[in-house]
């Protein structure tokens, strides 16, 4: 998306536009902190918890996951939501708290701060998701699924190119927490789908996210401009 954005708004031949995606680790396994994480927030080894990581901002939809689990608890399906990251606002998260607490969901809610390696805590989760109305692209979700997770993202800015919907998780309309809603329990209650996207998302990152594979792209690339300067 950006490289399209960049042939049609700035002064260059489109030519030497080229896209290189951000990469990640994946050879490197987070460290297995679950029992302790689950301990922690008094989460039962067969619940499903969701994940969620980023800013904690009104822009970064963590409300909207928030009104996803109490349409799920109406329904009668208990799902937790494991909130990664700090906010930037004063008193922001004490508002997130005070609406999962007037919804009910108080204990199903967890703010787990900021955790200087997330894939840890995106590898205690049964899937992680992606709630922003538009994202330019969405590194966490290639950071997610390099743990192996399934993944639901807004069918926006550059999350299409990260998501194969219906094949290593689920794209769904910004801002609509029924959506939302509807694919997390679509996921939470069919353990074979989760796997089957789990072997695809990792499958996605490594052959097309994988960090070494950008450093080799971004070299060959630094080396072919060279060399038609020359």
């Amino acid at each position: 998306q950006m490289r399209q954005q960049a042939i049609e708004f700035l002064p260059i031949d489109k030519c030497k536009v080229e896209t290189l995606y951000l990469g990640v680790d994946v050879h490197t396994k987070p460290r297995d902190i679950c029992d302790d994480v689950r301990a922690r927030f008094s989460i039962n080894k067969d619940e499903i918890v969701v994940g969620l990581v980023g800013r904690i901002e009104p822009a970064k939809g963590q409300h909207l996951l928030i009104d996803a689990i109490s349409i799920l608890t109406s329904r009668g399906k208990k799902v937790h939501a494991l909130i990664v990251g700090t906010s930037i606002i004063p008193g922001y998260i004490d508002s997130l708290a005070r609406k999962a607490s007037l919804f009910g969901i108080g204990d199903q809610i967890h703010f787990a701060g900021f955790h200087s390696s997330p894939t840890e805590l995106m590898n205690c989760t049964d899937l992680c998701v992606l709630t922003t109305a538009y994202e330019t692209f969405g590194l966490v979700l290639i950071e997610a699924m390099s743990v192996g997770k399934p993944v639901i993202g807004t069918d926006a800015g550059g999350v299409p190119e990260i998501i194969d919907d219906g094949v290593n998780g689920f794209l769904v309309e910004p801002e609509n927490a029924d959506a939302l809603a509807a694919k997390i329990e679509e996921l939470a209650a069919d353990d074979e789908k989760r796997k089957q996207f789990s072997r695809q998302a990792r499958k996605k990152v490594t052959n097309q996210f994988d960090i070494d594979n950008h450093y080799q792209k971004l070299e060959a690339s630094l080396v072919a401009e060279s060399q038609i300067r020359s």
